[in-house]
C-alpha cells in the first residue's frame, strides 16, 4: 500500500544581493530569481528526512515551490542544488551562513556539492515548480545524517 508523507522545511531563508546583510529566515515567503534591480535573490532550504529509515522504500520525493507572484525582470533560469554548508535560519544572509561566517561566495551559490545532481528550472512566472528530488533525499539519508540542504540560485 502506497503511503504519502508531507515534509516541510525545518529551516528556510532567502538571500538578497541588494541587501547583503539582511536576514529573511522564517518568513512566509522565499523570494528567488532576478529582481527589478537586476540583482539576485537566492533561496536556501533545510529538510529533516530522519523519519525515513529505509531509503529503498522511497519511490519519489516531490519538491513543490508554489509561485505566489510573477515579478522581477521576466523569466530567468534557476538551478536547485545540494548545499554543502549548513546555515542559521534567523541570521544567514547574502554574505554569511550564520550572520558572521562567510559563504564561499555571496549568495551561497558557490557552496554546492560538486558531482551531485542539479535541477534547472525557470522562475519569474506564476507557474509552480514541481520536481522529483528522490536521488537527493536518498543521498541525505545514506550520507548526510538525515539532513537535506538545498540552494536555489
Amino acid at each position: 500500500m502506497a503511503t504519502t508523507t508531507d515534509v516541510s522545511a525545518t529551516a528556510d531563508n532567502w538571500l538578497a544581493e541588494a541587501a547583503p546583510t539582511a536576514a529573511y529566515g522564517g518568513g512566509a515567503l522565499i523570494q528567488i530569481g532576478i529582481g527589478g534591480d537586476i540583482l539576485e535573490k537566492n533561496g536556501i532550504l533545510e529538510f529533516d528526512v530522519s523519519g525515513f529509515s529505509n531509503p529503498t522504500d522511497i519511490v519519489s520525493a516531490v519538491l513543490t515551490l508554489t509561485a505566489t507572484a510573477a515579478v522581477g525582470v521576466g523569466t530567468n533560469a534557476m538551478k536547485i542544488s545540494r548545499l554543502t554548508q549548513s546555515f542559521t535560519e534567523g541570521t544567514s544572509n547574502w554574505n554569511t551562513y550564520d550572520g558572521s561566517n562567510p559563504w564561499t561566495a555571496g549568495g551561497a551559490a558557490s557552496d554546492i556539492e560538486a558531482g551531485q545532481i542539479s535541477y534547472s528550472v525557470n522562475v519569474g512566472t506564476s507557474e509552480d515548480i514541481v520536481l522529483d528530488i528522490r536521488e537527493l533525499v536518498v543521498d541525505a539519508i545514506q550520507k548526510r545524517s538525515d539532513t537535506l540542504l538545498l540552494v536555489m540560485y
